[in-house]
């Protein structure tokens, strides 16, 4: 029979806490990137299209297409064993015994 502790559900507590902890920063990358493209396709619709410039045409894609590359952030910084693999850290984590 398993018997809870309190050193599991503190366990659990963390992991709940790193989970919202990605959730939400993975919300935030998505909104930097794909903010300016949602705005901009917007605003287009409401006004003469010949008046935006070249570059206010170029940028929006890019943040969007850039935003997946800011998704590896919230992995490196909630994640030890993540961010030693990546990183080549020294640091080997050890799995406690159970």
């Amino acid at each position: 029979m398993y018997t809870y502790s309190i050193q599991t559900s503190l366990e659990f507590i963390c992991v709940v806490i790193a989970f919202w902890q990605i959730t939400f920063s993975f919300l935030m990358f998505v909104g930097i990137g794909w903010g300016p493209y949602g705005y901009f396709g917007v605003w287009s619709q409401h006004t003469k299209t010949t008046s935006i410039s070249m570059l206010a045409v170029t940028l929006p894609p890019l943040f969007a297409k850039a935003s997946a590359s800011f998704y590896i952030i919230p992995y490196l910084v909630t994640s030890d064993r993540f961010r030693d693999a990546v990183l080549g850290g020294d640091n080997q984590v050890v799995k406690k015994d159970q």
